[in-house]
Order: structure tokens, then C-alpha cells, then sequence
């Protein structure tokens, strides 16, 4: 289990989570879901930043062994 996701796998668990694409500008892109709205930078297989995946986690309630847990699924 990698410790920071890449980005393709950050896009596969926000959209296994329910999360659609809702604007692209550049190199980040926003999901939503419901009031709920998450920007990422999008650099194909680079890992995104500690800080940008600790972010990511808080705005999705869960910690890093839920997340990889969403992975493997």
C-alpha cells in the first residue's frame, strides 16, 4: 500500500465514492458531491502532495486505511 496516491488513483476512489467531474481549468480539476466540492492537480502518475491528500482526506471524513481500504475494492 503506497503511503500518497498518484493522481488516476486519487480520480478512481473520488469517482468509486460518487464524486463526478464538474470543472477542469489547467492542470486541477474539481469534483462534487452533493455540497461537497474537491480540487486536485492533475499530473497523470505523479503523486499528489502530502498536504493536498491530507486535505482531500478531511473533506472526505476518513483516514488513510479507509481510503487504500476503497482501493483494493
Amino acid at each position: 500500500m503506497p503511503n500518497i496516491p498518484t493522481y488516476r488513483q486519487l480520480d478512481r476512489i473520488l469517482k468509486n465514492l460518487g464524486y463526478i467531474i464538474v470543472r477542469t481549468k489547467g492542470s486541477h480539476v474539481q469534483y462534487k458531491k452533493d455540497i461537497s466540492l474537491i480540487t486536485v492537480p492533475k499530473h497523470a502518475n505523479k503523486e499528489v502532495s502530502q498536504t493536498v491528500f491530507k486535505a482531500i482526506l478531511n473533506e472526505l471524513g476518513i483516514d488513510k486505511k479507509e481510503f487504500w481500504k476503497i482501493w483494493s475494492l
